[in-house]
């Protein structure tokens, strides 16, 4: 039995993902520039959003983040497309980006193509992202880290360590080692005549909860009104196949330190278990102020791209750099390696949404995510328990801040 590990897009701090995921938000903002001239000037931007063969479990078309863009971009009216054609314009670390890179935004090939991912994605190599590394930003980013030791069984370590024997009888050096596993043991463990538990039922369900949604501090500008809050988001199950977190209102007003509770808990996704394992599951949620017209439509499609580009790049790595061995990683997309590109994906989408939002005058919170790991089907939370501790997702833009807690339950 192992401990289930709970991943947080916002608590990432893995030099090597921080690097993937700073470039590969660079490269696909460039790509949604480039698609957004193309829409608004075909005859001189000759670049064409297309859709990509992604190899998941099975080979799959999915849109480029290009693509979804200008889909939405179809949606606004030539006004707005104007404005944000201007903020492009203005915006410094863009046409920084693209003159540092010399790429050639009137060309038909893809911002991805003109890029030299070997040099951009340098970290990326055989041992970098090696199983053994992979199952290393893991435990990096958990947050619930698998602990050799509780609390409580360091402080009485802690207290036997620190003892003064000098009027005792003399002890060997490291005479406390024994006393750890007897520590650490179920009580059942250290009464060798006392009959040996029930074994428990392998997992069979885990289910993705929310506790709470609090407003800590409102969006600017507060005199304005309460705020008015939904939320949507999507999922990802251990097959890799996605599904939206329908949109739903979360309550008319909110203001300052208000909450709106669910007793019993909302369940957002109902994630069935079977027999293959490691597995992983992500819940990227969303917030919106008002009713966003299409949030979960919009964010699970972002996502969906989002992914499929990482993985695009990924593949295009492993045949020149990474090697076979994560090549073939990348095709299943199970396990640790799967949980990562869904960790890297929900980081970047938050900042994907977040850089759109300036430029849209939309008030879409920054998305984040939560991933749970599974190593086996005996798997439970700290403890030995089926309900992890409550975690807290924060969203803070637009001058304001809120929070969801969630929990991750096993049955």
């Amino acid at each position: 039995m192992s401990i289930a590990n709970i991943l947080q897009s916002d608590q990432l701090n893995n030099n090597e993902l921080t690097k993937l995921i700073e470039n590969g938000t660079e490269l696909l903002k460039l790509s949604i520039v480039q698609g957004m001239n193309s829409r608004m000037n075909p005859k001189t931007y000759r670049f064409k959003p297309v859709t990509m063969a992604i190899k998941k479990r099975s080979e799959q078309q999915v849109s480029s983040v290009a693509m979804v863009i200008s889909e939405y971009f179809n949606t606004l009216s030539p006004e707005k497309l104007n404005t944000i054609k201007r903020s492009l314009g203005r915006d410094k670390l863009i046409t920084s980006a693209i003159r540092a890179r010399g790429l050639n935004m009137r060309s038909s090939k893809s911002i991805i193509e003109q890029t030299n991912l070997q040099s951009l994605f340098s970290s990326i190599n055989e041992k970098t992202f090696s199983e053994t590394a992979v199952k290393s930003m893991i435990a990096d980013i958990s947050v619930l880290a698998d602990r050799d030791a509780t609390p409580v069984r360091d402080v009485i370590l802690n207290d036997l360590k620190s003892l003064d024997i000098r009027y005792g009888r003399l002890l060997p050096a490291r005479w406390w080692q024994p006393l750890i596993p007897a520590i650490s043991a179920p009580d059942w463990e250290l009464d060798p005549g006392r009959p040996n538990p029930p074994e428990r039922t392998p997992n069979r369900n885990v289910r993705f909860r929310i506790h709470k949604v609090k407003c800590v501090d409102e969006t600017n500008p507060e005199w304005g009104g309460d705020d008015e809050i939904s939320w949507g988001g999507v999922t990802l199950d251990d097959k890799g196949h996605i599904s939206k977190v329908p949109e739903k209102k979360v309550m008319n007003g909110f203001s300052d330190n208000e909450s709106k509770d669910y007793n019993p808990p909302t369940i957002i996704k109902d994630f069935p278990l079977n027999s293959d394992y490691p597995k992983e599951f992500l819940v990227t949620m969303s917030l919106a102020e008002k009713d966003s017209g299409g949030l979960s439509d919009f964010i699970q499609k972002l996502y969906e791209a989002v992914e499929g580009e990482i993985i695009d790049i990924l593949t295009k790595l492993a045949g020149a750099a990474v090697g076979a061995t994560i090549g073939g990683s990348i095709g299943s997309l199970a396990g640790p390696l799967g949980t990562i590109i869904g960790v890297i994906a929900g980081a970047i989408l938050g900042k994907l949404v977040e850089w759109l939002s300036g430029f849209l005058k939309d008030d879409i919170f920054k998305p984040q995510a939560s991933s749970l790991f599974l190593e086996t089907a005996n798997d439970t939370f700290p403890g030995g328990g089926l309900i992890s501790p409550k975690q807290k997702l924060h969203y803070k833009d637009f001058g304001g801040h809120y929070t969801i807690t969630y929990d991750w339950e096993i049955t």
